[in-house]
């Protein structure tokens, strides 16, 4: 039944101590049945605290001084949840607003973005 109502598939995203870890399912499309039980894998993908923040960028200088580049992006995308969470709570969504974002040691002490 959940194959039918999402359009992604759910990924879920943990941090501890500098390093990251991403989960997601997948499911292979050429197996997709609705008739049947599905096929799914996982992918487990660990990375340091600077390879993790590199994918923010595409310009090898951005990524060589990924600290001094990533505040303003991370400000962009605060704004940007905010806004799709107004959004959603507008449609009657109830947000969790108890979760903080992970402190990214490289900015400073362990300090979190603003």
């Amino acid at each position: 039944q959940w194959m039918q109502i999402n359009q992604h598939l759910p990924y879920w995203q943990f941090w501890a101590d500098g390093s990251y870890l991403t989960l997601n399912v997948i499911d292979e499309p050429a197996l997709r049945n609705l008739e049947r039980e599905g096929v799914y894998m996982f992918s487990i993908d660990i990375k340091s605290e600077s390879s993790n923040f590199w994918s923010y960028f595409t310009d090898v200088e951005q990524k060589r001084h990924w600290q001094k580049f990533l505040p303003p992006v991370i400000a962009d995308r605060h704004q940007r949840r905010a806004r799709t969470e107004a959004e959603l709570r507008s449609q009657g969504y109830t947000i969790d607003t108890s979760y903080q974002d992970p402190p990214i040691l490289a900015l400073g002490n362990g300090a979190r973005p603003a």
